[in-house]
């Protein structure tokens, strides 16, 4: 009897040791996608955490997936390109003139201040159409130039690996905390449904 129920009570441990294992490895494998940072070399096996090791290779790829996909400097050209800035400009040069003006003739004739309405409604028609022509006319060859001097790609690369690799795993744990206990408990029960087909295949064909 004493032997039987050991036998059993053995059977009964595999799907709990099955669960464990299964857990701790895919437990062992999500950390290993930050850390080690360092390199650290067991029997000459290379341990080093997957984000860590292929930062470079990670950065150039995401960098260059934004400007092909998702955004590039031609995007902020036709945004550019599409604004219109009469409105500004009229408001700007209004403001200017009005403030320029007061000072000016401040303590002048009453004629002269009288006048200073219609003269500063006269230059700012003059001003703002000049300034209107000025800028449709040099509008696309600054952004050209803006074009031309703005490298997104380089800019993204420079950026995320002068990242802080510790700040980037947070933020990754914080968006896929969830996730990645998922796929720790799905280790545990994929070990567990092992561990009972198992103890099924020893009871039945042993």
């Amino acid at each position: 009897m004493i032997e039987s129920f050991n036998i059993n009570y053995h059977l009964l441990s595999l799907p709990v040791v099955g669960a464990l294992i299964g857990w701790l490895t895919n437990y062992i494998a999500v950390k290993l996608l930050f850390r080690p940072q360092r390199v650290y070399r067991f029997l000459g096996i290379e341990i080093h955490g997957l984000l860590p090791k292929r930062k470079k290779e990670l950065t150039r790829s995401i960098a260059h997936t934004v400007e092909t996909h998702m955004l590039n400097t031609r995007d902020f050209s036709n945004v550019l390109k599409e604004m219109e800035f009469e409105g500004e400009i009229k408001e700007a040069v209004e403001e200017i003139l009005k403030r320029r003006l007061k000072i000016h003739w401040a303590g002048r004739l009453p004629m002269i201040g009288k006048l200073s309405g219609k003269i500063a409604h006269k230059l700012q028609d003059i001003i703002v159409k000049e300034m209107i022509d000025a800028v449709h006319q040099y509008k696309d060859r600054l952004i050209e130039k803006f074009h031309s001097r703005i490298n997104l790609q380089k800019m993204i690369i420079e950026r995320l690996e002068n990242y802080d690799i510790m700040k980037l795993e947070e933020i990754i744990l914080k968006l896929v905390s969830k996730e990645l206990r998922y796929i720790e408990l799905t280790g545990a029960v994929l070990g567990f449904l092992i561990g009972a087909l198992q103890v099924v295949y020893a009871v039945v064909f042993t």
